[in-house]
């Protein structure tokens, strides 16, 4: 997948999502000087939530949907259904008090799957749909 120049931003932040995502998940090994209990990768969960999926969200639902909408991308229930999970992965993340090896594979696997929706679909399309409004549109900021 060949990113647009003006995505490739948010594709990199995904990359390190997708990295904490195989960090949270139960089946798969351990990444060397990465967090291996369930007390450090829910620490680390946190940190990056802070860190690197709330302001991904946040430039996505504050910048890059508001453009997809005004230039009329067509996909509008695949941005729907990639917001509805986004705020889902949230309430995952921040819903219980302590997390357990079963919460965070979850999570690992939400975030997973979230990530792969936009990058080989939400993506694909407005780049494929949108090229002339992705070449002058300019990123706020990550």
């Amino acid at each position: 997948m060949r990113r647009h120049k003006n995505l490739i931003v948010l594709s990199r932040q995904h990359h390190q999502m997708l990295v904490l995502a195989q960090v949270l998940k139960a089946d798969v090994p351990d990444y060397k000087n990465m967090p291996n209990t369930v007390e450090a990768k829910a620490g680390f969960l946190n940190q990056k939530l802070k860190d690197l999926i709330l302001p991904n969200f946040k430039i996505h639902k504050n910048s890059l949907y508001p453009a997809f909408i005004e230039w009329g991308f067509s996909g509008s229930k695949l941005m729907d259904e990639v917001t509805m999970q986004e705020h889902d992965l949230i309430q995952e993340i921040v819903g219980p008090e302590q997390h357990n090896e079963e919460s965070l594979n979850e999570i690992g696997y939400a975030i997973e799957q979230l990530v792969r929706k936009k990058e080989r679909y939400l993506y694909e399309a407005v780049q494929e749909e949108c090229k002339e409004q992705l070449d002058q549109f300019e990123l706020e900021e990550v």
